[in-house]
């Protein structure tokens, strides 16, 4: 597959296949109790809900564009992938078990 300036992709994207992404998505839905169609439609709020997809902006970093990132998961903002990383990394520092979690989640993932 071509990348570089041509074709519109920079050269240190990687590209993730459409069952890679859904796997990182249904992975973090099972870890943090939510539906998976949640998580990428944006429609729902709450506490868990909003983990789970922060946590799927972090994952998903390296492997989609980042600014594609935010409306894979059901976000409008260019900056929500920047609040989703400094969200997991306070969580991460405040919460030894979510950090624990997202740790485990991570390394299957990876």
């Amino acid at each position: 597959m071509p990348t570089g300036r041509l074709c519109g992709t920079g050269m240190r994207e990687m590209r993730m296949s459409n069952s890679s992404i859904q796997s990182v998505i249904v992975s973090t839905a099972n870890v943090f109790r939510v539906d998976p169609l949640d998580i990428v439609t944006g429609k729902q709020d709450g506490k868990d809900l909003m983990y789970a997809r922060n946590v799927c902006a972090v994952l998903l970093t390296g492997k989609v564009a980042r600014t594609k990132i935010p409306a894979l998961l059901g976000r409008k903002s260019l900056s929500y992938y920047y609040e989703a990383l400094n969200k997991v990394r306070a969580r991460c520092l405040a919460d030894h078990d979510f950090e624990m979690r997202y740790l485990n989640l991570k390394a299957r993932l990876h």
